[in-house]
């Protein structure tokens, strides 16, 4: 029986109605979505099993959103979290990055941007020899027009920094970063940030 490599995700959240919505639309896009309904159980799958990515939701029975990433982050059970709130409080995002959230997004969900947010993020986890693979297929591309920033964001993508870490080194918000990443993808009109730092290896941008 053939091996399944697609990618699997954790959604906690005991709002029915938006889990399923963001269960149905991630499994529509071939991913493999396991949903549970608190955090306690959230708690309990990571311990079963290896995700890829998480949505957990950070107003819930059994633990909070906060608690159950920092329990993600300590057992190294997922590699990306992204936290739901329906709660926009002020500087809860900035808090929730710090404590290990790759991002938050408030409820309603913006689901085309998580889609956008998601796949970027996977992306990034090609590492260097992965670029160096991509530098001849895009030799018809170049690596200019970008301002200091876009550049200094493009060194550090290329680094393989993924962008909660870039806002960091940066001083930056998440979202400042996102708006830069989709500016360099269009300036150098390449498909994805792995393509965007081979070009910028190759023409020695970086």
């Amino acid at each position: 029986m053939p091996q399944d490599n697609r990618q699997t995700i954790l959604i906690a959240d005991d709002d029915a109605g938006a889990c399923e919505t963001l269960a149905d639309v991630l499994a529509s896009e071939g991913f493999i979505v396991k949903t549970v309904a608190d955090g306690r159980a959230a708690l309990e799958a990571a311990q079963r099993e290896h995700f890829d990515v998480a949505f957990i939701d950070q107003r819930m029975p059994g633990a909070t959103g906060l608690e159950v990433i920092e329990a993600l982050r300590g057992s190294r059970a997922c590699r990306r979290v992204y936290l739901l709130t329906a709660y926009a409080e002020r500087d809860f995002a900035a808090r929730a990055i710090a404590q290990g959230a790759h991002h938050v997004f408030v409820k309603p969900l913006d689901l085309s941007a998580i889609l956008q947010m998601l796949r970027a993020d996977l992306r990034s986890d090609e590492r260097p020899g992965r670029i160096r693979e991509e530098r001849e297929r895009y030799a018809p591309f170049r690596a200019e027009g970008l301002t200091p920033r876009e550049t200094q964001v493009l060194a550090l993508i290329a680094q393989g920094n993924h962008n909660r870490e870039i806002a960091g080194e940066l001083m930056l918000s998440p979202r400042t970063v996102e708006r830069h990443v989709a500016k360099i993808l269009a300036q150098l009109e390449v498909p994805s940030r792995t393509a965007a730092a081979a070009v910028a290896i190759r023409d020695h941008l970086v």
